[in-house]
């Protein structure tokens, strides 16, 4: 029972302490402060720091400036003086000049004041303990005895930073402006008389990371850790992305973008400005470009918007162009320029392979390679690449070899065989059959039947009546081609005889024509002289024309009487 009660204490022990852990935990984080207001000094809240000034620019103590980032660092430091008068309300001891007030009235005990009469110089100086840039300050002097101050110097540890002129003594509040910036570590005032009365001494600087004579720019450099200078902004390591100018003040011209605003954007439209930071263009990237700013060329074998598409089949090892994807040194064989990407005439795919032995050279199908017009002799459809299977020749191997000698097997292309023809056939081709008595491997042999007129076996020249013997086949194989030969020079003499008769009967025909036709022309010339004559026997002409008219008459009728087929 004791064990158990026991554990029970325990079990709850350990919930309450983890619950007091939590609740820690809890505070604690609400109690850190926010990074974004850590550097805010505004005196009525930093809701809009640092994107716009202070409200009311109301500081805290000790800063300055419309964003309350100018910090009075003589604040509390240590002071000396070169002496201190005595009496008159005091004492007037030198720190007197950095206890933040800036009351100028003396006897409300808020100024310091030298007082050795001997004294041909008195000084005031702070101590800042370190080194540091120093050019602007605000000093509160006394409203009375103004003229005391005739000849005041400011110097920077031992640099001279400002000398009150003639004109400006009766000034009380002096806003000096080394005209630069002065390395020092102290602050000296000194007049020419023995007395030196100031009432507060302000040194102003700008917080890390603000400058300007109010400190009212922010720094702007590439490195967030890097302290600007605090008079000129200037950044040793660059301007911040999208700055550029005197203290990195200026935004990038539209188009630009980075540090110093050296990097021109590649924006898909070429009108956008790009993100003067990081160079991003909303409408994407122009073809060919990717990465920050666009300034990137697409990776290798990618190219186009987005670097979305892929490189054709270029040559080699070239890569094709990034804005369009051309191929710069040409394409793989088989395939078309310019992309690479298509196959070229007479190629199909992909991959692009050469199209078959397509019918007149041309073009197969890109998608398959099927010869559209079919395949040159000796090639198988579709793809025409397959040679004729053995036995099969011609387009689209349509045809059927002949009785080949090897194999059965002819040219592809042409379909003759390639060495003799089987027994019993002939011609290239194979498929015409031996002559009636000739037999055997290209017919060349003869029948040697008992029976003359029997026609033997085309193939193996046997007969059904038997063989001749060798001497008589040999004889009568001789006779018959001896008598053949004779038969052949009769039917060439026959011939001859028949084409010159056909020559001499047109021969003869056209010169009978021509004699026919001359005598009718004669006749009639005779005629018409035989006319002009008025009697007979009143001229010697008469008669001799009319005897040879008769002698002609019985010329033409002799010849007209004689029958041809006699002679």
């Amino acid at each position: 029972m004791a064990k158990t009660s026991s554990s029970h204490y325990a079990l709850k022990f350990h919930r309450t302490s983890t619950w007091t852990m939590f609740l820690v935990y809890v505070i604690l984080l609400v109690s850190l402060p926010d990074s974004s207001q850590e550097d805010c000094h505004c005196q009525n809240g930093c809701t809009d720091f640092p994107g716009s000034p202070c409200p009311g620019t109301t500081c805290q103590p000790d800063w300055f400036g419309s964003y309350c980032q100018k910090r009075n660092i003589a604040r509390g430091k240590s002071t000396s003086q070169s002496s201190e008068l005595q009496g008159y309300g005091g004492p007037f001891p030198s720190d007197k000049a950095v206890d933040g007030s800036t009351d100028q009235t003396l006897q409300h005990g808020s100024c310091t004041h030298t007082g050795d009469t001997t004294s041909t110089g008195a000084w005031w100086r702070v101590d800042i303990n370190t080194t540091l840039e120093i050019r602007r300050m605000r000093i509160y002097l006394r409203r009375q005895n103004t003229d005391r101050n005739m000849g005041l110097q400011v110097n920077v540890s031992d640099q001279l930073c400002y000398t009150l002129s003639a004109d400006n003594r009766q000034q009380t509040v002096l806003n000096i402006d080394c005209g630069e910036a002065l390395n020092g570590s102290s602050v000296k005032i000194s007049v020419n008389g023995p007395y030196l009365t100031l009432c507060e001494v302000q040194i102003f600087q700008c917080s890390n990371g603000w400058f300007g004579d109010d400190c009212d720019k922010q720094c702007q450099c590439q490195n967030t850790t890097e302290v600007c200078d605090k008079e000129t902004g200037n950044c040793r390591g660059g301007c911040a992305a999208g700055k550029h100018g005197p203290g990195c003040q200026q935004e990038c011209n539209d188009g630009w973008f980075g540090s110093y605003c050296n990097k021109q954007c590649q924006c898909l439209t070429a009108s956008e400005a790009c993100n003067k930071e990081t160079g991003h263009c909303s409408s994407g990237c122009a073809a060919g470009k990717q990465g920050p700013g666009c300034r990137q060329d697409c990776g290798q074998h990618h190219y186009g918007v987005n670097c979305s598409s892929t490189c054709g089949q270029c040559s080699g090892t070239s890569d094709c162009e990034k804005d369009d994807g051309t191929c710069t040194q040409g394409c793989q064989q088989g395939y078309s320029p310019p992309l690479c990407k298509m196959c070229a005439v007479h190629f199909y795919g992909p991959p692009c392979q050469g199209c078959g032995h397509c019918k007149d050279d041309s073009p197969c199908s890109v998608l398959n390679g099927t010869c559209l017009t079919g395949c040159k002799p000796g090639y198988e459809p579709p793809l025409c690449i397959t040679a004729c299977i053995p036995g099969r020749y011609g387009e689209n191997c349509l045809h059927t070899c002949g009785h080949c000698q090897i194999n059965g097997s002819c040219n592809a292309q042409t379909g003759r065989c390639e060495r003799n023809c089987q027994p019993g056939y002939m011609g290239p081709l194979c498929i015409q059959e031996c002559a009636d008595y000739t037999y055997g491997i290209n017919c060349s042999s003869v029948c040697s039947c008992l029976n003359q007129s029997e026609v033997c076996d085309k193939i193996t020249g046997d007969c059904r009546t038997g063989h001749q013997s060798t001497t008589t086949a040999a004889a009568g194989a001789s006779a018959a081609h001896q008598g053949q030969g004779y038969d052949d020079i009769r039917l060439i003499v026959v011939s001859c005889l028949l084409a010159i008769s056909c020559v001499y009967a047109v021969i003869t025909t056209a010169t009978i024509y021509r004699i026919r036709r001359s005598m009718k022309i004669l006749k009639a010339e005779q005629m018409q002289q035989y006319s002009t004559l008025q009697v007979r026997g009143e001229s010697s002409v008469y008669d001799v024309i009319a005897e040879r008219s008769v002698y002609a008459n019985e010329s033409i009728q002799r010849h007209g009487d004689q029958d041809p087929n006699k002679n």
